[in-house]
């Protein structure tokens, strides 16, 4: 709706105002698990090109160090909805031991349990990607509690566009999996506000 919209615009405007002031870096530009090589212990950053369909002063540009870490955050969310995705489109997985006498299709695990799992990977894999950057990064360079929540979350919202843009033009039967996740951080920002708006009731 009209007052939805507005109320959208209204927090994704207080949002940007967090970024006010906070220290812009030179970024990956393109984090995600696809760029991350792990051999035993080491793990290796490749592909520091940024987004494929940005401009080269937008990629070379100092940006918000969350940026890279949305990245990696949405690249959890578009693991777990590939694996959806595809079950979805028959890439049924059996069980590597049935035999041939058994009833095909009988070690499918059900939709829910499988939604239930990915639900679970998105979240726990996210905390511990938290936890790990903010462990790293160390107590001098940490924002305000509201003020990083502020920033992480205008910076998926931004990757979540990106990626809508990115499948529009090369893989349009991939549209929904960032155009689920752009509805669900919007609902997410709305429900916040309303949060806050309570909050301040009299």
């Amino acid at each position: 709706s009209c007052d939805h919209h507005a109320r959208l615009w209204a927090r994704v405007d207080a949002m940007a105002q967090a970024e006010a002031g906070s220290i812009c870096v030179r970024v990956h530009g393109d984090f995600h698990l696809g760029q991350v090589l792990v051999a035993q212990t080491d793990a290796y950053l490749i592909d520091f090109e940024g987004e494929p369909i940005s401009s080269l002063d937008a990629r070379r540009a100092p940006a918000s160090r969350y940026k890279d870490v949305a990245g990696m955050l949405r690249s959890f969310d578009y693991a777990a909805a590939s694996i959806a995705r595809s079950d979805m489109m028959g890439g049924a997985h059996m069980d590597a031991n049935a035999g041939a006498d058994d009833t095909p299709g009988a070690s499918v695990a059900p939709a829910e349990q499988r939604d239930a799992l990915l639900t679970r990977f998105r979240q726990q894999a996210s905390e511990a990607f938290l936890q790990g950057y903010r462990d790293a990064r160390g107590t001098d360079l940490t924002p305000a509690a509201d003020q990083e929540a502020a920033m992480l979350s205008l910076a998926q919202l931004e990757k979540a566009a990106y990626e809508v843009s990115y499948e529009a033009a090369h893989r349009p039967d991939w549209i929904s999996i960032p155009l689920c996740a752009l509805t669900e951080l919007a609902r997410n920002i709305l429900l916040s506000a309303a949060i806050d708006a309570e909050g301040k009731t009299p």
